[in-house]
């Protein structure tokens, strides 16, 4: 009979991204201090004892997912349809100021801030 080892599934929000007005959102990428909190995130992860790891096609969910693959030294792989929302065509933005103001809420529990809860 085939082993049917019980294995959980972690599910982790990318970084924090780059946001550039003039850019969609689906292809922004990480800002350096995306970059820089995506270590401790792996360190964090370190005691799931992942099989790998699987990001969406999203620049900023496969930079996430490269860093953390690589501190893990974990196999790395993209797949459609796992992007957090479908967007539609944004009609107006409004002021630089609403932009900004927007997008820091809408990224302000980003998936690198660690969770108080204590390791498996």
């Amino acid at each position: 009979m085939a082993d049917l080892t019980t294995r959980e599934l972690v599910l982790v929000r990318h970084s924090l991204p780059e946001m550039v007005a003039s850019v969609l959102a689906s292809q922004w990428r990480l800002s350096d201090e995306g970059c820089r909190r995506c270590e401790p995130l792996a360190q964090w992860l370190a005691a799931y004892d992942l099989a790998a790891v699987i990001t969406s096609t999203e620049p900023r969910a496969v930079e996430t997912g490269q860093i953390v693959a690589e501190a893990l030294r974990l196999p790395l792989e993209t797949a459609p349809g796992l992007h957090e929302r479908e967007r539609g065509v944004v009609k107006s933005i409004g002021s630089r100021e609403e932009f900004q103001r927007t997008q820091r809420f809408t990224f302000s529990d980003s998936c690198c801030i660690m969770s108080p809860w204590p390791k498996r």
